[in-house]
Parts: structure tokens; C-alpha cells; sequence
């Protein structure tokens, strides 16, 4: 498959990979995050395009080619999987344990801030997204030097 179709195969892997681990570089962009998303919209479109024009070729081959049917099972796995969970298939958010404490302001034009602190080890996390994400992450003080 990687031989016979490596610019789909290989798009639609990096898309998937971009897509489940962006808890961890969103926030690292700020206002280009927002660019971001849009190009890997776009992408996603194309890509979508892309699987119905396989499929429109594979049924006229009556579906013959093994590796053309693999790329196309592939591309639906994963398109469908991005559409069910745009977030990622992972809760990254829910690994890190229990909120002990959960504030969540809205601000103008649709701004969102959000403050979390663990329960099991006082880590706290900032997030704000208004025309891009902004994060920040830390430790509680007393956990890291104690009196």
C-alpha cells in the first residue's frame, strides 16, 4: 500500500497523528493555532475528496486491486475516527487525574478562560482561547517547597 499510494497513505497518517496528539502542541502556537486548524479543515476536505475518488475508481475494477481496497479501508478508519473524536481518540485530560478545583469564565466575542487544579498532585493548568490557545501549566508552590 505504502508503495503503490504513499502521498495518501502517508497524508492521511500525519493528519490522524496531528489531530490525536494536538493537546499537546495547541497551545503552543497562540494565535497561529487557529491557522492551524483551518489548513488541517482543509486537509481533512481534501482527503475526503480523495477516499470518494478511490472508491469511484475501485468500483469500476469491480474492487480487484487488494492495495487500492486497503487504502480505502485505511482512509475510512481514520476519517471516520477524526469526525467520532476531533479531539483525539485519548482523554489526555483525564489522565492527568481529578480536578480539585474547575473555573471557567466567558469573555467577549465568545472568549473562554479555563483554570484547573489536580487533586493528586496540585498541578495547576491555565487555558484561553480567543483567537488562538494559550496554555500554562505549573506546580502548586507548597508541593514544590514545603514549609
Amino acid at each position: 500500500m505504502l508503495r503503490k499510494f504513499p502521498i495518501q497513505f502517508i497524508s492521511v497518517l500525519i493528519l490522524f497523528i496531528l489531530i490525536n496528539t494536538s493537546y499537546y502542541w495547541e497551545g503552543e502556537f497562540g494565535f497561529l493555532s487557529f491557522l492551524i486548524f483551518i489548513i488541517l479543515f482543509i486537509w481533512f476536505c481534501i482527503l475526503s475528496i480523495e477516499l470518494i475518488r478511490q472508491v469511484y475508481i475501485s468500483s469500476e475494477n469491480r474492487f480487484n486491486d487488494k492495495l487500492r481496497n486497503y487504502l480505502i479501508g485505511f482512509m475510512i478508519l481514520c476519517l471516520t475516527l477524526i469526525i467520532i473524536k476531533p479531539t483525539g481518540i485519548i482523554n489526555f485530560d483525564k489522565l492527568e487525574g481529578e480536578n480539585l478545583f474547575f473555573a471557567q469564565a466567558e469573555g467577549a466575542a465568545n472568549c473562554t478562560s479555563t483554570m484547573k487544579i489536580k487533586k493528586d498532585n496540585n498541578k495547576f493548568s491555565y487555558e484561553s482561547i480567543c483567537f488562538g490557545i494559550e496554555k500554562t501549566k505549573g506546580m502548586d508552590m507548597q508541593t514544590k517547597f514545603p514549609v
